[in-house]
């Protein structure tokens, strides 16, 4: 359902709340004027690293690896990390092709 006092507040502020309400008749709410990762309500770098480490599918040392890199972004070559995210993987004297 649409809460009016958030709804109120729109364009100036797109909230959200949440009410939890528990079996022992206990209740939570949790409300937030700007959602988590807008300028008004940025993302600390320990909350990009923990997003990163829960939703990226890929082996720990992998992601570890990327992650690494993505936290010194600004000081290596964007090749470095490009070859990280995707390794290129060298075609041995057997396997390569000359294509004609």
């Amino acid at each position: 359902s649409v809460d009016e006092e958030i709804h109120s507040k729109y364009p100036h502020e797109w909230g959200a709340k949440v009410v939890i309400h528990w079996q022992n008749g206990a209740k939570d709410v949790l409300q937030s004027a700007f959602p988590k990762g807008d300028p008004e309500n940025p993302l600390t770098e320990q909350d990009f690293i923990n997003k990163f480490r829960e939703l990226v599918p890929l082996e720990d040392v992998q992601k570890e690896k990327i992650l690494n890199e993505l936290m010194q972004l600004e000081t290596i070559q964007v090749q470095q990390l490009i070859n990280t995210i995707h390794p290129v993987q060298q075609a041995s004297s057997q396997t390569a092709r000359k294509i004609i």
